[in-house]
């Protein structure tokens, strides 16, 4: 049962970095059709569309983001395999993730504006 249970840690394990990448890429993407279709909408402020950048280039920056993203969470060693930790611990480890990927995708926008 032991060896069992390490196969399916590892399979777990795993599979968390494709679905945070494919969640984060799809949380982005629902956030760009979102505020495109802000008239749709009597809750969200109506954007500007015509800073927005087009789609393919917009899933380019994203996917970037994302990646950034996983290279953060995996820095705060929140794809360990062997290390059990708390719920509250992981949440600290996420919170604290997220805030600097959300300062770097700020610094970002910071540097590049014109």
């Amino acid at each position: 049962m032991k060896e069992h249970m390490k196969h399916s840690e590892l399979f777990f394990g795993l599979v968390r970095i494709p679905i945070d990448a494919a969640l984060a890429l799809l949380a982005m993407v629902s956030a760009y059709w979102l505020r495109k279709s802000a008239e749709e909408f009597a809750f969200i402020r109506k954007a500007d569309v015509e800073v927005f950048p087009p789609f393919p280039e917009f899933v380019q920056l994203a996917a970037f983001a994302a990646i950034l993203m996983l290279i953060i969470f995996g820095m705060q060693r929140l794809y360990s395999m062997y290390i059990t930790v708390t719920y509250a611990t992981e949440i600290r480890k996420i919170i604290v993730g997220v805030s600097v990927w959300l300062m770097a995708v700020i610094s970002y926008y910071f540097i590049i504006r014109e």
